[in-house]
């Protein structure tokens, strides 16, 4: 299940009648700072130095901030590590907002990260006082608080006490992998096994949603279950054990459960995907292919992603070539559209250059300063092509620069320099495994 301290910082996003400026330059906005939706997105906080600068300026006039402007603040005391500051901050404001879900999430966070371990007086009341904020926003009516709860029970030892917000953790197991989990801990509470509640969570489960929101942990924990339980599970959701054993590399355990769910369900298309994983993995590449084709033929389009990851694992053109069609009528992630611009100036591929730079996602990769030479070092590859002005103007237009080109080159350079003073290297956005089910990981493509 995902740890309670990640829930300090909610991350979302949104829009707003105001025009949101989704940077740090939000937190000089003082006059939106009574909004808190305007400032959902990780990104605004993402600058340390436009925190400090924050909280600087609160520290010298904090009584020119009323209390329903204290959010932002708060959140910069969290990024930066001052818990007990942003807990002070964020009481004031829930006094003045006292329905403000995200403000309780996020100090019932605090409570539970700033525990220490040799105050077991007062862990007891920073959980008691986390309970409280939790079941706070249960009453206004965010069912998602029952996650937390069940966690907090776990944590204190009370599994029974998991029972007060059942109805709600069934109605978001049905899409959620932690909510699963979590009740499947409840049924599995002291030594025993309630197997028709585990029957009748994984029923009631979209294992397409459930799959979307797993990590490491909860996988782990499905396919511990599955290979105890393997008699009461219900064919519908043999593709989250199947993934759980793909993701463990558990390749024949693999094979026979995705079979298992193809044979009662000819049209799975998470099952044909997850054949596609492990014939990859196991070397027969043709048969990866020939169940993302069946998978894409069945009605997901989206398996074509996965067909261009592995096109980007074995660099066989022709996998490209095979579904390149279908891949411009499907949103595309950043780290696959990165691995394209990658293996397109490694391997003088002009259409999958252009390809990375068009359709449904492909914004972020403009929007990415970060991302600023590879696309720059791309356009001058290319710059012949007829596509490359359409491309370099909304790179321009979204901020591209070759000022912001210099000094990603200058970073590199002084990062390769051992006799140079210490300086970051340039960086590219966290590499997330991809949301389908091929589970290749580019990380380690773009590696080789």
């Amino acid at each position: 299940m995902k740890k309670l301290t990640l829930l300090i910082l909610a991350c979302a996003s949104a829009l707003s009648l105001f025009g949101q400026d989704s940077t740090p330059e939000m937190l000089k906005k003082k006059q939106f700072f009574d909004k808190p939706d305007l400032f959902e997105a990780q990104s605004i906080f993402a600058d340390r130095k436009a925190n400090e600068e924050l909280v600087k300026e609160y520290e010298k006039s904090p009584k020119s901030y009323a209390a329903n402007q204290l959010f932002p603040i708060a959140v910069c005391y969290t990024t930066l590590g001052d818990l007990d500051s942003a807990e002070k901050l964020l009481k004031e404001y829930i006094k003045a907002e006292p329905k403000s879900i995200r403000a309780l999430r996020m100090l019932g966070g605090i409570y539970f990260a700033s525990r220490k371990a040799d105050d077991a007086k007062g862990n007891e009341q920073k959980i008691a006082s986390a309970i409280e904020c939790y079941k706070k926003m249960l009453e206004l009516g965010d069912k998602t608080a029952a996650n937390q709860l069940a966690s907090v029970y776990i944590i204190q030892q009370a599994p029974d006490k998991i029972s007060e917000v059942l109805p709600q953790l069934k109605e978001l197991a049905k899409t959620n992998m932690e909510s699963l989990v979590l009740g499947f801990i409840y049924a599995l509470r002291n030594g025993k096994s309630d197997d028709a509640l585990i029957k009748e969570l994984l029923s009631a489960a979209d294992a397409r949603k459930v799959l979307a929101t797993a990590n490491r942990e909860s996988l782990q924990t499905v396919l511990r279950l599955y290979i105890a339980k393997r008699d009461i599970w219900p064919d519908s959701a043999l593709v989250l054990p199947g993934r759980a054993a793909a993701f463990a590399e558990a390749w024949p355990l693999a094979l026979d459960i995705y079979k298992k769910a193809l044979k009662s369900d000819p049209k799975n298309t998470l099952a044909m995907r997850g054949l596609s994983l492990v014939y990859y993995r196991t070397g027969d590449i043709q048969t990866a292919v020939d169940y993302i084709k069946q998978a894409i033929a069945a009605g997901d389009k989206a398996a074509a992603s996965d067909g261009v990851e592995i096109f980007l694992l074995t660099g066989d053109k022709s996998i490209w070539e095979t579904f390149k069609d279908t891949f411009k009528e499907i949103p595309v992630s950043m780290v696959v559209r990165v691995g394209m611009i990658q293996y397109a100036e490694a391997r003088d591929s002009a259409d999958v250059f252009f390809a990375a730079c068009e359709g449904e996602g492909s914004q972020a990769i403009f929007d990415e300063r970060r991302l600023d030479k590879l696309v720059f070092d791309g356009l001058e590859k290319f710059k012949s092509d007829a596509r490359a002005n359409a491309v370099r103007e909304r790179w321009t237009k979204a901020g591209g620069s070759k000022e912001s080109v210099a000094k990603i080159e200058a970073q590199i350079a002084a990062a390769q320099n051992p006799n140079a003073e210490p300086a970051k290297p340039a960086a590219v956005p966290d590499a997330k495994p991809a949301q389908d089910d091929i589970g290749a990981s580019l990380d380690k493509a773009l590696k080789k």
